[in-house]
């Protein structure tokens, strides 16, 4: 069982809990840090990253993203991601537009595989697979 500290890193002056993740289609791989976000259902994802992957949204279900403060489109895709060794299926939305600075690891698909534990004081983040 693979364990691990991440430090929160900064983006855009301020300081989060993100996790450098790869994800792959077919033979393309992009990898990028991601915001670990509790809060959020699903993971959300650049649509750039599916123009870099070959994925044609125009194909793929289109869904509501609802947030706090605004209503936006995604489509749903199935990704293969990684965060240790191991590749792992997970549900995206690729959304447009994305107004946050990163891209975000929702609960589904991942928090079901993952231990994960913030802590806020020594804004350090402890992700364990299970």
């Amino acid at each position: 069982m693979a364990s691990q500290t991440f430090i929160y890193r900064e983006h855009n002056g301020k300081l989060y809990p993100t996790l450098p993740v790869t994800v792959k289609r077919l033979n393309k791989s992009v990898s990028f840090d991601a915001l670990v976000d509790s809060g959020s259902t699903v993971t959300l994802l650049r649509h750039e990253i599916a123009n870099e992957l070959g994925i044609p949204l125009e194909r793929s279900p289109k869904k509501p993203i609802t947030g706090l403060s605004s209503v936006s489109e995604g489509h749903e895709y199935s990704l293969e991601m990684r965060l240790f060794d191991d590749f792992f299926q997970c549900k995206v939305a690729f959304v447009r537009p994305f107004s946050f600075p990163l891209n975000i690891i929702g609960r589904e698909d991942f928090f079901d595989r993952h231990e994960i534990l913030f802590r806020e004081r020594k804004r350090e983040l402890i992700v364990t697979e299970v």
